[in-house]
């Protein structure tokens, strides 16, 4: 990843801790998935997140692999943004929601 993805995508990590230390969740799939992109290097030639270039490296089920037309796929997570948040929330009860504990859950289910 090079350094300015590196950079975009440290920014993402602190907008969802912000957001999940004020139990704010409802932006937090953009967040989420902001993140990824810049992880993954989809981004771009200016640099933002590209949303579209998901469909060519996230995982896809069978049927979506028989689909050609992009505007019939739909992006969902490997598992529901709702699971996320409650792990993000018992992060926030436990008194453990740190960038350091939420980027591991993040990079493990996202």
């Amino acid at each position: 990843m090079n350094e300015i993805h590196g950079f975009n995508a440290s920014l993402e990590l602190q907008h969802i801790y912000l957001e999940v230390y004020a139990e704010r969740y409802s932006h937090l799939r953009t967040f989420l998935e902001s993140y990824y992109c810049y992880q993954h290097g989809l981004v771009t030639k200016q640099g933002k997140p590209d949303w579209i270039q998901i469909f060519n490296v996230g995982k896809r089920t069978i049927a979506a692999h028989k689909i050609q037309e992009r505007k019939l796929l739909v992006r969902e997570m490997m598992l529901p943004l709702s699971v996320i948040m409650g792990h993000f929330k018992t992060l926030v009860r436990d008194d453990e929601a740190t960038i350091e504990n939420i980027k591991m859950i993040i990079d493990e289910h996202l």
